[in-house]
This record gives structure tokens, sequence and C-alpha cells, in this order.
């Protein structure tokens, strides 16, 4: 939907300004919009400037893009897997992959006009049609995080429950009648072998040490997003709610 706004620059009493002012003041907020705001100038006459801001997604060139991935994936499984499915999946990979990304650049993309006038007072005007070219930034913000946590929330639900239930662990020989040699672990000059109970402690204690990592990415992510989405700066990173800032 087309936005509007104004903002008064100068006022010189009823008679207004000249035309040279006109002209130099529009000047100026075209310079800072280019400059400040990453737009370009499409067109100027006297009273009236077209700015753009984003670009146009190529769908010719990333057609050609998708073919190609095509083409690279049967090869990948072709030479890589011997007929079947693997055969199948690698081909079918990397097309589905550049398929997303097409579909995501042509969702998130495109161009933003804004239109400038100027009256003989010094008010100019805005409006603004298209596509805001802070949504894909805003769809990344929020998207990469909301992924972040549905994988790892995954994974540290099942660490929990592996810790909390340990399955049996998977023997390296075979467990005798005392339960002895399931695994062997070689050491400086000797070995240690482990009895199924102590391999089950040995597995607690490594998805303890993975829950540990998984859960500061879930709550990282988390973090991050209720910082986006309220309207909180994390470092560099502009908020999602903080992008009309510039209006």
């Amino acid at each position: 939907m087309p936005r509007a706004r104004k903002t008064r620059i100068a006022r010189r009493g009823p008679v207004g300004l000249s035309n040279e002012e006109r002209i130099a003041l529009l000047d100026r907020q075209v310079m800072a919009e280019t400059r400040e705001f990453a737009a370009v100038l499409r067109s100027r006459t006297d009273f009236e400037a077209v700015l753009v801001r984003g670009s146009r997604v190529d769908r010719r060139a990333h057609f050609i893009g998708l073919v190609l991935a095509t083409v690279l994936g049967i090869l990948v499984g072709s030479v890589f897997a011997d007929g079947g499915t693997l055969a199948l999946a690698g081909a079918l990979a990397l097309p589905i992959g550049y398929g997303l990304l097409w579909l995501f650049l042509a969702v998130t993309g495109g161009e933003q006009l804004e239109r400038l006038t100027i009256d003989q007072q010094g008010l100019i005007s805005s409006s603004r049609t298209g596509r805001d070219p802070g949504w894909r930034a805003d769809v990344l913000k929020v998207g990469v995080p909301v992924v972040v946590i549905a994988v790892a929330g995954w994974i540290t639900l099942g660490l929990i429950h592996d810790i909390v239930f340990p399955p049996q662990p998977t023997c390296m020989f075979a467990v005798s009648a005392d339960n002895e040699f399931c695994r062997y672990i070689p050491g400086m000059g000797h070995g240690t072998s482990l009895t199924v109970g102590q391999a089950k402690a040995l597995e607690r204690g490594i998805r303890a040490l993975q829950l540990l990592y998984s859960g500061g990415f879930l709550l990282g992510a988390c973090w991050f997003l209720r910082r986006m989405l309220t309207g909180r700066w994390v470092a560099d990173v502009r908020p999602v709610r903080d992008q009309g800032a510039t209006d």
C-alpha cells in the first residue's frame, strides 16, 4: 500500500519560496535520501523527484541457475551413488535448494518507489509504493532464529530424553554374562575395557555436553528473536520494529 509523509523544510510567509529556493531544498532532500537511505534517483524535474530502493528479481537468470543446478545435481547423483534412492536424493537436493532460494528472493524482493514533491511553501511530501526493501532483512531476522530454535529445541528434547532414559549402548564387542567388554578405549600403553554400565555412563556424559551446546544455541536464538521483536538492537543489527525509524 502507498504510504505518504510530509516534511516541512522551510517556510517564508504567505508568499512562499522562490523557484530557485524550492529546487535547492528538493536537491538537498534528494541528496540526503540517496546518501543515508540507499536510494537511487530515477527521474527528476524542478519540483518533483522519483527515488527507487531495492531491486527486481531477475527471473531469467534464476531460471538458468535452476537448470544448471538440476544438471549438476543429476551429475553428482550419478557419480557418487550407484542408482536408487541416493542417486535420486543427490539429483534433487541442489535444484530443490536453489528453488527455495529463488522463492525466498521472489517473495522478499522487489523495488520501492518514492515520489518527492515540494510546494510553494517549502513543504516536501513523500509517497511510497512497492515493497519495503527492509522486508527481506526482517524475514531473515525472524526466520533464521526461528529455524535455530526449532532445530536446537528438537535436539535438546531428544538429548534430555536420552539422558533421563538412556538407551542401551552400542557395544564394540559381544557382551559377556557379566556385562564386560562392551567397549575398548586405547590408552597410554594400556587399554581400558568398559562394561555396559560404564559405557552407558560415558554416553550420558557426552550427551550432557551436547545438551550444553544445544541449550546455548536455543537460549541465544530465543534472546535474539525477543530483542528483534521488541525493538532492541543486537550490536549493529537493527530490530524489526525499528525499520520504520527512517520514515
